[in-house]
């Protein structure tokens, strides 16, 4: 069910509006004036993403007012946004070729025709035969990071929604795990340097993305070796401060220390340290 509460009424106990869901919510979407509830599917093998749209009406009413459903499955809250009135959605999709299943990402946008979802524009296949990792919107720009041995950053034009079209592109190592603009020219990313899904330390680029087209790597910071953050799964522990220039994440990293053993020095973990990490990027 989708419940409404009115938070600022503490003597309320009982629900202003009550609708009831014809599928699970996997993810959901909020704005003033409507709600989104994002469920998975699969129908004859394969993935899809149903989408359902409710109005928030003044006076406690909560209305179905829209249907649809997707090819491939949303990555998170990140892969959606809204921009007049148009749902703009990155998916992870696998698509069966001469030679098998192969995996891709889709960027689809999607308007409310009469109470059903149509497509109106979309970009299929981003970066061929990798999954999309990391989504940021920023206005009319879509950062996408997608992953197999090494992570692109590929940035796309959303000002002309019918024909989303790529813009720019660099090429990164690693994975990527989460993407925040920290100012209107400026995206940091956190991620792990790993390849073919390995593990690898945790990693903090920043790139200058005034110039879309271009991106630019202007630093990148290899921590140390078995480290990682909590902020690569979770954005709520990704805390930058802007009056300050400065970056706080949780981290941790296993010290690993030498021993002896049957003739050979080997690493053994003695454990996690567990730290609060700040960096000042300016």
């Amino acid at each position: 069910s989708v419940v409404e509460f009115n938070a600022a009424n503490d003597s309320e106990t009982a629900p202003d509006a009550e609708s009831i869901l014809t599928s699970k919510a996997d993810e959901v979407y909020a704005t003033r004036d409507h709600f989104y509830v994002f469920g998975n599917s699969y129908e004859n093998g394969h993935q899809q993403t149903l989408i359902q749209q409710f109005s928030w009406a003044d006076g406690g009413t909560t209305e179905l007012v829209g249907i649809g459903r997707v090819e491939g499955r949303l990555l998170d809250q990140f892969a959606i946004d809204l921009s007049d009135d148009q749902l703009r959605l990155v998916l992870s999709v696998y698509r069966t070729t001469e030679t098998g299943r192969r995996a891709a990402s889709d960027l689809v946008i999607l308007e409310n025709s009469n109470g059903l979802f149509q497509a109106t524009g979309s970009l299929l296949d981003i970066a061929r035969g990798q999954t999309a990792k990391a989504v940021r919107f920023e206005g009319d720009l879509a950062f996408v990071s997608t992953f197999r041995t090494a992570s692109p950053l590929n940035v796309i034009d959303l000002s002309h929604p019918e024909c989303p079209e790529f813009i720019g592109q660099i090429r990164t190592a690693g994975q990527v795990d989460y993407m925040q603009m920290i100012d209107s020219t400026h995206l940091v990313v956190l991620g792990s340097n790993a390849t073919n899904y390995n593990s690898g330390p945790l990693t903090l680029s920043i790139y200058d993305v005034s110039d879309p087209s271009n991106p630019d790597l202007l630093d990148r910071d290899v921590l140390a070796a078995y480290s990682s953050s909590i902020a690569q799964d979770d954005h709520h522990a990704f805390q930058w401060y802007a009056e300050h220039k400065t970056l706080a994440i949780p981290y941790s990293a296993n010290i690993p220390r030498p021993f002896y053993y049957r003739g050979l020095f080997a690493d053994q973990d003695v454990g996690p340290n567990y730290e609060l990490k700040t960096f000042k990027i300016d």
